[in-house]
């Protein structure tokens, strides 16, 4: 991940990963990207506060964090991108 010396997130209500092989996971699952939106929206129905956090490993192009965001912008879910601590 990207450091930063943002504060950590204490709701963590959904995270989205796409490791160094371009590879996306929602909490962990393997997922599409094709497939990405439909899971998102039935994994925060009903919550009152829609959260994705987006973690990215820091070799990925930007495109593809953006793919992820513009999902979440569709369906208006706030979104975080995770940081690690800066040292």
């Amino acid at each position: 991940l990207p450091n930063s010396t943002a504060q950590t997130v204490k709701k963590q209500r959904v995270s989205v990963s796409i490791n160094e092989n371009f590879e996306y996971f929602i909490d962990k699952e393997a997922v599409e990207l094709k497939y990405i939106e439909a899971q998102l929206m039935d994994k925060l129905a009903g919550q009152d506060e829609q959260v994705v956090v987006l973690r990215v490993d820091k070799s990925v192009p930007v495109e593809y964090a953006v793919e992820v965001m513009d999902i979440a912008y569709r369906n208006k879910f706030k979104i975080v991108l995770a940081t690690q601590q800066k040292r």
